[in-house]
């Protein structure tokens, strides 16, 4: 199996624009949490809804069922009027919460909604389904309110911790009301949270790990409304809000102008210094670039593995620690340029990387010349050649990485340091028919020295991948600094992690 570069409609355009969103906290946050019953089905029970403006909590809602039975009502009645950080909570069906609070509230007031599993406690709410259709192709949208008026809400789940969340446009028939969309601002700590710490934290760690005052409860029994289970899911609102004010402060050291929101991963953390710096798209960039090289390089990437080449024998081993591996190549290998770079160039090099790859040993790895050569792909017929190949292995079907002999009919496209390591763990060179080297030239207009995690300054000048290393360098030894368990090298472990993966 390959990958390939495919040549889309929107590939081809030359409007490429980088929206700059300011993160400015919303005088007004909603926090939603859900309990349902136990069954296959999920199905709402009650819900809580907190409401805070300008950082004090100013409504507190309990909404149930629409069919929840009249018992179960009346324990949540009980409820009512209950003070909740000097507020007192009402209890209301389903049916009037949607309409009375959460639109007017997260829709009509703009009120940034937080939830930790947002996606689940939404899908809790909607009276209907549907599938979605178009760019919402995969995912689902939600009818919550009976109201024509009240818009229903997309999700497309991309994987366990993150998903695109947004209410949908508003139908024709309602045009009349001259109101622009209004996608919404919805905040899903579990998302943050990996964007944050690279982990897949669970309410209970996120409350420990950002030091949150209010912490995760347990509930003996679920799925039957109690006194107890009542308390329980308020707790879990309160220290949801809790969580958010640590994760958004955290998210603030940052200096981003992406707002929490649109951070899915440290990936994104890590693409958005670009965007603040300036740095423009390839293809926006490189607009004349032959689409077919896009495509060769697509196929040379194959991804990390782990490789083991001695088994089921006792040997000596000596541990190695490669600190920040990926950042720590990037600078070595001299990446940073291409992405600053005015313009990429493609050189045919095919008989000086014949001749390289020809005298290759473990010397020539060691030579820094040789590194910079590394931004080169190249064509290879394999014939009992040791590279790497991405196929399915034993009875799975998913698609895994081995490294294996391989011998194909048709020539096929593979990075330089896959091609060295193949002569170096064979007996001989493997065929090489073409050679491409990529050569940044110059350097692209408008770029600007952007503020990174833990207040430096990045120039464009500067390598961005070894500012990032040494940071998170420093971070370490403060970390160790700190007392065993403490919560301050907890959270230094955080930074470093995120530091690493941004």
């Amino acid at each position: 199996m390959l990958r390939a570069f495919l040549v889309h409609k929107s590939n081809e355009r030359n409007s490429y624009s980088y929206v700059v969103e300011e993160v400015a906290a919303p005088d007004i946050v909603a926090v939603i949490d859900t309990e349902t019953t136990t069954d296959t089905y999920l199905s709402l029970k009650f819900g809580s809804f907190g409401i805070w403006v300008a950082g004090r909590l100013h409504r507190f809602i309990i909404f149930y069922s629409d069919n929840l039975q009249e018992s179960e009502i009346q324990a949540l009645t009980a409820f009512a009027g209950k003070q909740i950080e000097s507020v007192s909570t009402k209890v209301m069906p389903l049916s009037c919460f949607v309409d009375d609070v959460f639109y007017p509230v997260v829709y009509d007031s703009h009120a940034r909604l937080v939830g930790f599993n947002l996606p689940f406690d939404l899908s809790r709410l909607a009276t209907h389904y549907g599938l979605g259709r178009r760019n919402w192709r995969g995912g689902f949208s939600f009818t919550l309110s009976k109201n024509s008026f009240r818009t229903p809400i997309h999700i497309k789940s991309l994987d366990s911790t993150k998903a695109f969340i947004e209410f949908a446009k508003p139908p024709k028939r309602n045009q009349h009301h001259k109101r622009s969309h209004y996608k919404g601002s919805f905040l899903d700590l579990r998302t943050l949270g990996f964007a944050l710490t690279n982990e897949k934290l669970t309410l209970e760690l996120a409350c420990e790990g950002f030091q949150a005052a209010h912490r995760k409860t347990r509930s003996t029994e679920h799925g039957k409304i109690t006194a107890e289970y009542v308390e329980y899911n308020i707790n879990d609102v309160l220290a949801t809000h809790d969580v958010c004010l640590k994760m958004i402060e955290q998210y603030n050291s940052f200096h981003l102008t992406l707002r929490p929101e649109k951070a899915y991963s440290p990936a994104s953390i890590g693409k958005h210094y670009l965007t603040q710096m300036g740095i423009r798209s390839f293809l926006k960039q490189n607009p004349e670039f032959p689409r077919e090289v896009l495509g060769y390089i697509m196929t040379t990437f194959h991804g990390g593995r782990s490789e083991v080449r001695i088994r089921k024998k006792p040997v000596k081993v000596r541990y190695m620690d490669f600190t920040s591996m990926y950042p720590s190549l990037s600078s070595l290998i001299g990446l940073w340029p291409f992405l600053t770079a005015e313009r990429i160039e493609c050189l045919d090099v095919t008989k000086e990387i014949q001749r390289l790859v020809e005298k290759a040993d473990l010397q020539t790895l060691r030579d820094p010349a040789v590194w910079q050569k590394m931004g080169t792909i190249v064509q290879i017929k394999p014939d009992d050649d040791t590279l790497p190949v991405r196929a399915p292995y034993g009875d799975k079907h998913a698609y895994n990485i081995g490294i294996n002999r391989l011998t194909s009919p048709e020539p096929l496209w593979y990075a330089l340091p896959d091609v060295l390591a193949s002569k170096l763990l064979g007996d001989k060179s493997p065929k090489i028919l073409r050679a491409i080297k990529f050569v940044p030239q110059g350097r692209q207009s408008g770029l600007v020295p952007t503020q990174i995690v833990g207040g430096s300054t990045v120039n464009p000048d500067e390598d961005l991948f070894l500012k990032l290393r040494e940071l998170r360098k420093k971070t370490q030894n403060e970390r160790d600094q700190q007392p065993t368990d403490s919560p301050e090298r907890e959270m230094f472990d955080i930074i470093q992690n995120v530091r690493c993966s941004t």
